[in-house]
């Protein structure tokens, strides 16, 4: 008997976000916290990376703002510093919503070789646990507009957002 309680607990708990009816409304505002890390097997190099987000909703599915990262690398004398801006679509307002979009900003730091603009496509999803927090994963194509759209490579992430 205690054995089913757990188990149907266990499974209301994980349904729970299916249930809820979340997604964005024109005027909503969004923030995001992402991180990320990585070191060789002998932990001798390493490289860590934040990003935080602010969007605002100029329609219901169309949002507009602004994702700024850092990236430090090997000991902290490489880095980094990225200004994007960024404009996404959203389909549907459930709580599962994936969305498409672009970017475009400006790196800059001592692990670039130049500083440059940058621009890309980019896509993911977000999964509203409740109403009104979420779990986002993203994927981004960036390329260097200096250098062209074969100079780019692909970059992931994953994070936690709330809707205001």
């Amino acid at each position: 008997m205690n054995r089913k309680l757990i188990v149907t607990a266990a499974l209301a708990l994980l349904l729970a976000p299916a249930i809820s009816k979340a997604g964005f409304k024109q005027a909503d505002w969004d923030l995001t916290l992402a991180g990320a890390g990585a070191n060789d097997k002998d932990f001798e190099s390493y490289s860590a990376s934040l990003s935080a987000g602010i969007g605002y909703f100029l329609a219901d599915q169309f949002e507009v703002g602004l994702r700024p990262s850092a990236i430090i690398s090997d000991g902290g004398s490489d880095h980094v510093w990225i200004l994007p801006v960024f404009a996404d679509f959203h389909f549907g307002d459930g709580n599962v919503v994936p969305f498409v979009g672009a970017n475009l900003g400006y790196q800059f730091g001592g692990g670039t070789a130049e500083d440059s603009w940058s621009a890309g496509p980019e896509g993911g999803i977000k999964w509203f646990l409740n109403p009104t927090t979420y779990v986002f994963g993203i994927i981004q194509y960036q390329f260097s507009l200096n250098e062209g759209f074969d100079s780019g490579g692909f970059v992931y992430g994953l994070g936690l957002g709330v809707r205001l």
